[in-house]
C-alpha cells in the first residue's frame, strides 16, 4: 500500500476529474482533458473513457452492508500504456496506488 501524503486540487471536466495543482509538485500543473478519477454520467465496470492521453477505466466497485460506496477502483493509462490503479474510498480520498511498473 502507498501512503498518500499529499494536497492537491482537482477540476472536474465532462470526462473525468483532472489535477489541478499538485503542492508537493508545483511544477505539475492542470492540463485539460488529462483525467485523473473517473466522474460524470456513464461510468460502468468495464468501460473506457479517454481524455486527450489518459484513459480510466473502472475495474470494481465495493458497497457496504447498507449498500453504500465503499470503495471504487480505476486504472489509468498514460499513452495507452497502463500505469497505475487508484482505489478511492468515500470521505477519505485515495486509499491505495497500484503502480505497474513495480510489478514484475
Amino acid at each position: 500500500m502507498t501512503s498518500i501524503n499529499s494536497r492537491k486540487y482537482y477540476t472536474c471536466h465532462p470526462r473525468g476529474i483532472g489535477v489541478i495543482r499538485n503542492l508537493n509538485k508545483p511544477q505539475m500543473n492542470y492540463i485539460r482533458g488529462l483525467c485523473r478519477a473517473p466522474a460524470g454520467f456513464g461510468w460502468r465496470l468495464g468501460k473506457r473513457r479517454t481524455c486527450i492521453k489518459t484513459t480510466l477505466e473502472i475495474v470494481q466497485v465495493e458497497f457496504d452492508h447498507n449498500n453504500r460506496l465503499a470503495s471504487l477502483s480505476a486504472d489509468y493509462w498514460f499513452r495507452d500504456k497502463l500505469k497505475f490503479r487508484y482505489t478511492y474510498e468515500p470521505n477519505q480520498g485515495t486509499t491505495n496506488i497500484l503502480n505497474y511498473r513495480n510489478i514484475k
